[in-house]
């Protein structure tokens, strides 16, 4: 067997908002291209401005030869797509079969959620709210707070991850404990500075 690509996220998603090391994924990068490997990145979650950036690789200038994107992209319509740079655009019309890929609705709907990111300005409107939303969470006396743009995460030294989600849902705010110790935050790109005001609020309430 031999290896033909190195494929991962920009971000570590599920396991709670894991944001590669500077240097990282440069490093891997340049590693690829010495090795004469096809670097594939997975922008499912982090791609079309969550970050901050239309895409997370992006903060670290470096560009991959395959991206995947789906969830934002239809704005809640199924659609998978898979990017890819001329040394690795091999697939021919046909090569290929995509349950969710290229029918006309989802295009459509695709091409609308790129239409109102790009009008309204959504991807620096993330990258400032999540600003706005790593200083509150700053201030729940956690011991870790990472993430970037509308991707956030923060970690209680004590396992209580799980009964301060549940607080917050009692509350109308939705958080996601992914462990005993880890929350993640990934609010919808429209989310304003009172939203995350409101937001503090509760869970500041929730973390005493």
């Amino acid at each position: 067997m031999r290896t033909v690509a190195v494929m991962l996220e920009p971000v570590m998603g599920e396991i709670g908002i894991i944001p590669a090391n500077a240097g990282y994924l440069e490093g891997v990068r340049s590693w690829c291209d010495a090795q004469n490997l096809l670097l594939i990145l997975d922008e499912v979650q982090t791609g079309l401005g969550r970050t901050g950036r239309w895409f997370a690789h992006q903060h670290h200038g470096i560009t991959p030869d395959v991206m995947t994107l789906a969830k934002g992209l239809g704005g809640g319509v199924p659609i998978g797509a898979c990017l890819a740079n001329p040394r690795a655009d091999v697939f021919e019309p046909g090569d290929h079969g995509s349950t969710f890929g290229g029918n006309p609705l989802a295009c459509a709907a695709a091409i609308a959620v790129l239409s109102v990111i790009e009008r309204d300005g959504l991807v620096g409107h993330a990258a400032e709210m999540g600003d706005l939303l790593h200083d509150a969470l700053l201030d729940l006396g956690a011991k870790d707070v990472r993430g970037l743009g509308l991707m956030q995460a923060f970690e209680f030294a004590e396992p209580r991850a799980k009964a301060f989600q549940q607080s917050c849902l009692e509350a109308g705010v939705i958080v996601n404990a992914v462990d005993d110790h880890s929350v993640r935050l990934v609010p919808p790109l429209i989310v304003d500075s009172t939203e995350i005001e409101r937001a503090h609020s509760t869970m500041r309430k929730a973390a005493k």
